[in-house]
């Protein structure tokens, strides 16, 4: 199963678009890795949940929650912290001319639980979410490439929790770190 880590997230992708029409791809590579189908959704849910969402596929995302147990929810297993983060990276990377309204729009298509806005969705796991984006950064091509690197900037600077704070100083070697790599960031877009 280690052999496939490298590759999940396209492999993810591609089982999981065909797994209403082509079932046996799925059934096939499970049987390789020794696991379930139900196993397999599971596995590489982090992969799959962003993509999932950008099509709405509501289908194929309660057929995951259900893959998890009975008591667990599509919005349950998208708000976990590494679904989350991925999820919304995903999200912010398309070409969408008003991210600020996709993105909780598909949230909230996806379940009525999602109430926010985009600022505070990025709260919810802004480091995570800076992560991911570096991580598309590195994997993806070069036209979507200023597009994350712009946004990974965003994520930065709401993960600052001393902006806007009366106490804040531009003495204060925590920001100032931040600081520098935010405007190393926005010079190399």
């Amino acid at each position: 199963m280690r052999l496939f880590k490298p590759y999940w997230r396209s492999i993810a992708i591609t089982v999981i678009k065909e797994l209403q029409n082509r079932p046996q791809i799925a059934q096939q590579l499970s049987d390789l890795l020794g696991i379930t189908v139900q196993e397999f959704l599971v596995l590489t849910k982090s992969f799959t949940l962003p993509y999932l969402i950008l099509v709405r596929r509501q289908d194929v995302l309660r057929r995951i929650a259900q893959a998890h147990g009975v008591d667990m929810s599509v919005w349950s297993i998208c708000v976990e912290p590494v679904n989350m983060a991925a999820i919304l990276a995903y999200l912010l990377v398309q070409t969408s001319t008003d991210a600020e309204r996709m993105v909780p729009a598909l949230l909230r298509e996806t379940s009525v639980q999602f109430k926010d806005d985009l600022a505070d969705l990025l709260k919810m796991e802004p480091i995570l979410t800076a992560f991911e984006l570096l991580k598309m950064a590195a994997d993806d091509d070069e036209i979507r490439k200023p597009k994350v690197s712009v946004v990974e900037s965003l994520s930065l600077e709401i993960a600052n929790p001393f902006k806007d704070t009366p106490s804040h100083t531009s003495s204060c070697n925590t920001c100032s770190s931040k600081e520098r790599a935010t405007k190393r960031i926005r010079t190399e877009a």
